[in-house]
Parts: structure tokens; C-alpha cells; sequence
């Protein structure tokens, strides 16, 4: 598997490191929290605590998805430089030898563009981000939601983010 599916129960990634496999992200309780964010047109404040709770529990696996993945970026940005270095200094200059090319950035850059190792890395490394954006996409729309919630209660000073400081050990 080289690239994330997705389904209505979960998301599998695969990992830059082909020993860590794949990982899989549960979505069951994200995809019921995106689905009751229209309760928040008709909450009132007995409803509200456990909509929060709802809304909370999406928050904090989209959190830990997020940093998992933030994790794998880092790993597959490395991967990229790696193997970029490699057709760089090993492969590019053979190849413009033999077909009896100058040495110049150009044309190493566009050995490294033909390079299927490289391109692979590259599509890894675009693939995070690109997961990595539609999971930031729905834990905004999570904390904007629980924050419109948290406003019907009373000391609705709590928001979603000083919540997460507190979770994390981080003061404001």
C-alpha cells in the first residue's frame, strides 16, 4: 500500500519506514462528531455537556492523528533529502556521462525528476501533507464546534485550544 484509503470507519497511512507498516486511524467517533455538528442550531444547556464530550473525544484523536503524522512528515521529508542526495551524487553523474551531457544543476535536478526512487520519496512526503491537511480541515471544524456550544454555558471562558494547553501540560 503506498497510498492512504479511506473509509467511513477509518484511514490507513502508510508509514515512511516500510518496517513500521501502516497506520490506522479510527474515524468512527470523528465522522459522529462532523455528524452532529447540526445539533449545535438546537442545543440547550442540558444537551450541551455531552455534545461537548462528543465533540472533545474527536478533538483529542484528531490531535493524536495529527502528531502521528506530523511524526511521519519528518521521517519522509528526511527520506526525500536522503535519496535526492543519492541520485545527486551517485546516479546523476554516471547517467550525464553516459549520454554525454555537461555537469550543471539543471540537468541533475532533471535526472532526479526521472529518478523512480526520488519520485516515490516525493509522492510520500506529498501524501502526508495532504492527509495531514484534511485532518487539520476537520479538527478545526471540531473545535469550531465545541467552542460554539461551550458559549451557551455558563463560564464559557474554557475554549477548545486552552483545554488542549491544559491536556498537554502547557499554561497560557
Amino acid at each position: 500500500m503506498d497510498e492512504p484509503s479511506v473509509t467511513e470507519e477509518s484511514m490507513v497511512v502508510p508509514s515512511s519506514r516500510k518496517d513500521l507498516g501502516v497506520h490506522t486511524f479510527s474515524l468512527t467517533n470523528i465522522r459522529e462528531a462532523e455528524s452532529r455538528i447540526h445539533e449545535i442550531a438546537v442545543v440547550n444547556r442540558t444537551k450541551a455537556p455531552e455534545l461537548l464530550a462528543c465533540f472533545n473525544v474527536a478533538f483529542l484523536n484528531l490531535s493524536n492523528y495529527t502528531a502521528t503524522l506530523k511524526a511521519e512528515q519528518i521521517l519522509a521529508k528526511r527520506r526525500l533529502r536522503e535519496v535526492s542526495a543519492m541520485v545527486i551524487l551517485d546516479r546523476a553523474p554516471q547517467i550525464l556521462l553516459d549520454r554525454g551531457l555537461p555537469q550543471s544543476k539543471d540537468l541533475r535536478e532533471a535526472v532526479m525528476m526521472k529518478d523512480l526512487e526520488y519520485l516515490s520519496a516525493l509522492d510520500q512526503t506529498n501524501m502526508i501533507e495532504a492527509t495531514l491537511e484534511f485532518l487539520e480541515g476537520k479538527k478545526e471544524a471540531i473545535t469550531m464546534a465545541y467552542t460554539a456550544v461551550k458559549r451557551l454555558l455558563p463560564d464559557a471562558s474554557t475554549s477548545m485550544t486552552s483545554m488542549a494547553r491544559v491536556l498537554n501540560g502547557k499554561s497560557s
